[in-house]
């Protein structure tokens, strides 16, 4: 389409009554102004003597072109940087200005003389800006031209949907002439005193709306009244009617002044729900009214108007019971007005059958449409050619044209028409035609030149009619395995209970598609390596697109094994399990992970992509102890053996180390931990059990140490800890001074540069609330700890922390430990959240142990412990003598520690409660 056909369309699509007033408006206030020169210019001339005259003339120059300019730049960022264009009002004060302007400016027989005040000149800038303006309008005409020209020339990867609006689009169903003729039949209807009705009966995509929109632009044509009633537009029910009534009052309005009253007082006649009920209800009270009187005097204004009114609803078969019924009832007696025609679109089938299941009183044969519409119009099914030229344009051309090989476009022509029958078989409609093509078009462009056309054309048939059918395919319900001696790929093959398998009532030839698209038991299939068949293993998975009704498939979890790079996979696969948790029935990653077998991985990068993932998926989900069994599978030699059709057995060892260095950067402490548990179990049964193919404690410890190393150099982010630290690089049970040597070196080398952050992680307080509570502060791991550093050099340790408080609980542990004791201590209080209240352990602890020096505080423990004893036997357990009894008496009984009483002549000892 050239520049000036396009000018042209646009300039038909322009409103006859918009232009009438542009130039209605222009025209009466330039009237105005020349009727009113006279009264205008006097003033004129006064304020510019009073005012512009004794002005400097530079400022009034610098201060008006400023103003100029601001108007400019706000006019070039609303609308070249918007792409926008002047508005309607906009030009039409532009051009009112201009006109002013140039009368005053170019005109000498007006009585104010521009020439006169020669210092005005300078306005002539409207002029520049003016055509600044035009020059504008034109390259933003240009542009929209260009970029429509751009859009029918390369159609998007998606096609519209929408009903055809007039026949520019393009008539290619040939309804103009069905609307035609109905127009033409409904103009010798009798309209008098009642209206008429009429169905527009189809299935869902035959074209019901394009119908009525061609209908609606003939009869406006004749100059008759179209009104548009879309009943769900309405918010609810009851509100249906009166949204009826709100757009008929809207068209008859302009032909008279009454309309809007008329049919307010109808509605309120007919007892309808409205927002203007009450004002209605005021004036009853001074004049009664009936319905049936209403409907009279709207009925004479429709007959006054002399134009027959086409009242459109469409989707009436995408209503519910009740709204359906509350339409009927409009349409049959409360919208029964004279010179009336209702023409209503719908699927005949659904309407009955909602009907039926609301009103619960019919037999199959009631036919409830038939009572309601005075005319059926059945609209037919498109002839299959039609379809079929649809379909060969926007699907086979469509790809034919990204191909530059003349062999694949002579594959794609020879593979639609041996099998195009399956597919027109399903596709009956151009709508079904427009789904299907879109859905083939948006997914074929992710994958392709990895699959074949027909494959996919015949996989993308399945899944636009039966989605489960697609999760079945996808699943490989329908196939099994089969490995071809003569091909270096695995192949696909028909279950042999496929038909039992397969059965689909949305999609009846899943059988022969099946057929076509897998080879049967004892058939053979020869490959062809550039020619991706959908039976191929390894071209299986780009058939299938990621989602279908938010379940999670193997074929997804398959799209992480071939993810170009292992951040990729990994990103797929905390996508999947995040899909897993809000889909509970979706297939599990640890099932995927644990039946794959060595025919499915088949190469050294899918093996080393295989070992990643399940090593990943130890620490994502850590609970899952078939995974750790998985994980010892894969690492005992007898698992290597299938896997000798493919690589060496040098190759798999390699393979299976080469995953563990490379996860390290990813979970460095999943696998210290794990290689941890191999080697304690190792050492417990025997040192020489060889069935673990990494070989020997040796290359388990190497292992351990670049897992420890690694985690290490994580420090400082937040999911490192110091914890997790300590474990990696303590002593396994049963390994030698020398096994762990190099392990036990870098922890100390750690704990001696971050020895609060090591502090804080070994130091536990534990409560116990039982029937006796009380708090335990202890050094967790104290024996391996003290072994790895010795015990001097700890205490040295243990004085390099920096706070203060957890600083004292190490020296007091320590001093205990010193003192003979266990490195704990015990608290009598309970302490709230123990793990983050280390300060208020030691205030206690200080509190508790005010003025006593430590042999003192050993045996008031043993006091509290045993909750009240006598003196000798308290003298008996720690041999003391009755002097140092006595000082240790009084000094207790001094800082409220116990109480003193007598008993039988005795002195008695006991624990101060308070």
């Amino acid at each position: 389409m050239g520049f000036s056909s396009y000018i042209w369309r646009e300039i038909r699509k322009m409103s006859i009554k918009d232009v009438f007033q542009f130039f209605a408006v222009i025209g009466l206030v330039c009237v105005g102004w020349l009727a009113c020169e006279n009264h205008i210019n006097p003033s004129i001339i006064h304020w510019n003597r009073q005012w512009i005259g004794p002005m400097d003339q530079l400022y009034a120059i610098v201060a008006l072109y400023t103003l100029i300019g601001i108007f400019s730049i706000a006019y070039v960022y609303n609308h070249v940087k918007k792409k926008a264009h002047l508005s309607y009002w906009g030009w039409i004060i532009w051009i009112l200005l201009t006109l002013i302007y140039s009368n005053y400016r170019w005109n000498k027989f007006t009585p104010f003389i521009f020439w006169e005040y020669k210092g005005w000149v300078w306005l002539d800038i409207i002029y520049v800006l003016g055509g600044i303006f035009v020059l504008y309008e034109i390259i933003y005409l240009i542009r929209l031209w260009k970029q429509e020209k751009k859009v029918i020339l390369t159609e998007g990867i998606l096609l519209r949907d929408d009903a055809i609006e007039d026949l520019s689009e393009g008539d290619f169903l040939e309804y103009n002439d069905m609307a035609t003729e109905l127009k033409t039949r409904l103009e010798a209807v009798n309209l008098s005193k009642k209206s008429y009705s009429v169905g527009i009966v189809g299935e869902w995509g035959i074209g019901k709306s394009s119908l009525l929109n061609l209908f609606a632009n003939q009869v406006k044509q004749a100059g008759q009244i179209v009104v548009r009633f879309n009943p769900r537009s309405a918010k609810k029910v009851d509100l249906i009617q009166e949204e009826f009534f709100a757009v008929l009052t809207h068209e008859l309005n302009k032909y008279n002044f009454n309309a809007s009253k008329a049919l307010g007082k109808y509605a309120y006649a007919l007892n309808l729900h409205s927002s203007t009920k009450w004002i209605y209800a005021i004036w009853d009270w001074f004049a009664d009214w009936t319905s049936e009187s209403e409907k009279n005097a709207i009925n004479t204004i429709i007959r006054n108007t002399g134009k027959k009114i086409y009242v459109i609803i469409e989707d009436l078969d995408r209503l519910t019971g009740l709204e359906i019924l509350e339409v009927l009832k409009l349409i049959d007696a409360n919208g029964n007005f004279c010179n009336t025609v209702f023409l209503t679109a719908y699927d005949k089938t659904y309407v009955n059958g909602v009907l039926k299941a609301e009103i619960k009183y019919a037999d199959e044969k009631t036919d409830f449409t038939d009572k309601y519409f005075q005319y059926e119009l059945m609209l037919f099914k498109q002839p299959i050619g039609d379809v079929y030229g649809f379909l060969y344009t926007n699907l086979v051309a469509w790809v034919k044209e990204k191909l530059e090989s003349e062999e694949d476009k002579r594959k794609i022509e020879t593979g639609w028409a041996t099998h195009y029958r399956q597919i027109l078989n399903q596709i009956t409609t151009i709508r079904q035609a427009k789904r299907y093509v879109n859905l083939f078009r948006y997914t074929y462009t992710k994958v392709d030149g990895k699959v074949d056309f027909v494959d996919f054309a015949l996989v993308t048939l399945i899944r636009y009619f039966d989605n489960d059918a697609y999760y079945d395919l996808y699943s490989l319900k329908y196939l099994t395995n089969r490995h071809m001696v003569f091909s270096t790929n695995g192949s696909y093959i028909l279950h042999k209970d496929y038909k039992d398998l397969a059965h689909s009532d949305k999609l009846p030839n899943l059988h022969s598609i099946l057929e076509t698209l897998f080879p049967e038991e004892g058939s053979v299939r020869q490959f062809d390596s550039e020619y991706n068949r959908i039976n191929r293993v390894e071209s299986f998975v780009n058939y299938f697109y990621s989602k279908v009704k938010g379940k999670l498939y193997y074929g997804d979890m398959n799209l992480m094994m071939n993810a170009e790079t292992l951040d990729g996979a990994i990103k797929k696969f905390d996508d999947y399990l995040a899909q897993a948790t809000q889909y509970p029935t979706a297939p599990s990653i640890v099932e995927f992970l644990i039946t794959r077998e060595a025919s499915w991985i088949r190469t050294k990068e899918r093996l080393e992509r295989y070992m990643c993932l399940l090593i990943y998926a130890l620490e994502r989900i850590p609970r899952e102890g078939r995974l750790t069994a998985k994980v010892n599978e894969m690492l005992i030699i007898k698992t290597r053996e299938p896997y000798m059709q493919y690589m060496t057995a040098d190759e798999y060892k390699e393979i299976v180390l080469s995953a563990f260095a490379t996860m390290q950067q990813y979970t460095p402490y999943i696998i210290g931990t794990y290689m941890a548990l191999r080697l304690k179990e190792k050492y417990a049964n025997s040192p020489e059990d060889n069935s673990i193919y990494i070989d020997g404690e040796m290359q388990a410890q190497q292992i351990l140490e670049e897992s420890q190393r690694a985690y290490d150099g994580m420090f400082g982010k937040s999911y490192w800890t110091a914890a997790n630290s300590v474990e990696l690089g303590l002593a396994i049970e049963g390994e030698t001074d020398e096994q762990g040597m190099e392990r036990r070196e870098q922890l100390k080398r750690m704990m001696d540069e971050h020895p609060d952050e090591y502090g804080r992680a070994m130091l536990m307080v534990q409560v116990y609330t039982t029937s006796d509570p009380h708090t335990f502060i202890y050094i967790k791991e104290y024996d391996k700890i003290e072994k790895m550093y010795g015990f001097e050099e700890l205490k040295v340790w243990a004085k390099t922390i920096e706070d203060e408080d957890l600083r004292y609980l190490f020296e007091l542990l320590l001093k205990n430990k010193e003192n003979g004791g266990y490195a704990n201590e015990r608290i009598e209080q309970i302490i709230e959240h123990p793990k983050e209240n280390i300060s208020k352990v030691v205030q206690l602890l200080k509190q508790k142990y005010a003025g006593l020096s430590y042999n003192q505080r050993k045996r008031l423990d043993y006091i509290i412990q045993r909750g009240g004893i006598a003196w000798e036997n308290y003298r008996d357990h720690f041999r003391l003598s009755k002097a140092t009894f006595v000082r240790d008496m009084r000094k207790f009984v001094e800082t409220g520690y116990l109480e003193q009483k007598q008993e039988n002549g005795r002195t008695m000892y006991i624990v101060n409660k308070q």
